[in-house]
């Protein structure tokens, strides 16, 4: 996609079909008909279904070539999953000969991915974050991090440095490192997103939405997916920001209290109860053992649980509501003849 895209030096909105804005504007406005709605495309599925040759001669004027730049995706993509499996097997090997220490790459990579979570999630949820912003808050973060490890390593602890992979990983290197890098990487993306950013009106907040909503597949939209949810909106409506998030309010509710719920259960709950017996005993420890295996086998078996009964609950869900309108289509013509 990025080495050799379907279309050069497009602009956030433009359409990936025809190359015109898909907003309105003083720029022509694309009007490429959806897929879903396309005869062409109807024809060239069915042809496609027949043949297991990825290089189908698609016949829709719009769309076509586009599937058949997709069609070439998938298949370099299948290669590209082969040869990067076959190349994980002299890595793994050279990692295993060179006896590198692997629990110090864990537990110091911890610290050195710290900075880049508040910078990623500016970039989600805060529309004035910029890239010079996110680019900066991360290197900045990630050079502090590692700089406040290193000095709380060499202060604090016997040996400092050149006991390196022992004392890096320490309990205050490591949190010295964390709060430097999260603290750093904030306030860099920050303060260089609001001395860098273009934004001084609402149109331009909204003009930066409509750079989200144009991130989409053309053959299969996401207001495809979101069919069901967008149906309580009249015909034509526009999705924006205050549209999604009416929406997904409950999932979000589910998402941020859960999490602030679970936060403070491991990081507060359980750690002061544990404080509170001063040195455990061989039974209380046992316990506590006990205790985080129940809670990681729950939440390995509802993260592998979870999925797929989602997905089947989908497939189910799509596949009555084909069978639906199908039985739709049928008494169509019935109730046409019972009026003859």
């Amino acid at each position: 996609v990025y080495i050799n895209p379907f279309r050069r030096l497009l602009t956030p909105t433009s359409c990936i079909l025809c190359g015109l804005q898909k907003v309105g504007g003083k720029h022509e406005v694309c009007s490429c008909p959806t897929s879903a709605e396309c005869i062409d495309c109807s024809k060239d599925l069915k042809r496609k279904s027949k043949t297991r040759d990825f290089a189908v001669q698609y016949t829709c004027p719009v769309h076509g070539d586009y599937r058949h730049y997709e069609d070439l995706l998938m298949h370099h993509k299948s290669w590209c999953i082969v040869w990067v499996t076959i190349s994980v097997i002299p890595y793994a090997l050279v990692v295993y000969a060179s006896n590198i220490n692997l629990t110090w790459v864990i537990f110091f990579m911890q610290g050195t991915i710290s900075p880049f979570a508040i910078p990623l999630l500016l970039a989600i949820i805060w529309s004035r974050c910029t890239s010079p912003g996110v680019i900066t808050g991360c290197v900045v973060g990630l050079i502090g991090c590692i700089a406040a490890n290193f000095v709380v390593t060499e202060v604090v602890y016997e040996g400092g440095l050149s006991n390196f992979f022992i004392n890096t990983i320490q309990d205050y290197s490591l949190l010295a490192g964390c709060v430097a890098g999260i603290s750093l990487s904030s306030v860099c993306t920050i303060v260089t997103s609001l001395l860098t950013n273009k934004i001084k009106t609402e149109e331009d907040v909204a003009h930066e939405w409509d750079k989200t909503i144009s991130i989409n597949n053309p053959l299969n939209p996401w207001q495809r997916l979101y069919e069901e949810e967008l149906a309580q909106f009249p015909p034509g409506t526009k999705p924006t920001a205050a549209i999604m998030g009416q929406i997904f309010r409950s999932a979000r509710n589910v998402a941020v209290y859960g999490g602030l719920s679970f936060v403070f259960l491991f990081l507060v709950v359980v750690p002061a109860v544990v404080l509170s017996f001063g040195v455990l005993t061989r039974e209380q420890f046992s316990s506590y053992l006990t205790f985080s295996y129940v809670i990681c086998f729950l939440a390995a078996v509802f993260v592998v649980i979870a999925p797929p009964t989602e997905e089947m609950y989908q497939i189910v869900k799509t596949w009555k509501s084909s069978r639906n309108t199908e039985i739709q289509k049928e008494k169509v013509p019935k109730t046409e003849l019972s009026r003859l």
